[in-house]
């Protein structure tokens, strides 16, 4: 678990979890689509066809798409604007939104959250708005629900299992004097 989503004891097991690894990629994927963005519109502007670059940020959407569920929303200038839930990520050549995460709990030992470009918090806990991905999936199965295919759930099911089997086969030891 520590290796898919980090330790909440021990900040430094976050910035190297399989989680961070995501969240970085998706960062860099969104930065990029803004200046695609940017040039789309640009050349647009100035009557030469985007193909290549319109290619390119297709790319690099459909490469988001698989790590966490994004809205698109083609807009007239040529530009894309991309949301997670209600929150946008990009808007025309601007990030808008960057995706962190912070320590949790034992339970749930990461926090989501949206930012802006100047750290203020857009979404305090995004983990259900990112509703399908990579991310998601990772969030899922590093998360706290002891009902569902958790590795939380497993370790707290297995634990359960052995303290009841060790109950069940301890002899009762009497302690005769000699």
């Amino acid at each position: 678990r520590v290796s898919l989503v980090g330790d909440y004891n021990d900040t430094n097991t976050l910035a190297s979890c399989k989680a961070k690894t995501y969240v970085n990629s998706i960062n860099d994927k969104l930065a990029k689509v803004a200046d695609l963005n940017n040039s789309i519109i640009l050349s647009s502007s100035q009557g030469t066809s985007p193909n290549d670059l319109l290619d390119k940020r297709d790319l690099l959407l459909d490469e988001l798409s698989e790590l966490i569920s994004v809205d698109i929303t083609y807009e007239l200038n040529g530009a894309v604007t991309v949301k997670v839930g209600n929150t946008n990520l990009v808007s025309g050549k601007e990030q808008m939104g960057f995706l962190e995460l912070i320590s949790g709990t034992n339970d749930n030992p990461v926090v989501l959250q949206i930012r802006n470009d100047s750290g203020g918090v857009l979404v305090p806990d995004a983990v259900s708005t990112v509703r399908s991905g990579k991310l998601a999936a990772l969030l899922e199965i590093g998360g706290s629900e002891a009902t569902d295919l958790t590795i939380k759930g497993i370790m707290d099911n297995l634990n359960a299992l052995a303290q009841q089997i060790v109950s069940d086969i301890q002899p009762p030891f009497v302690c005769n004097p000699l």
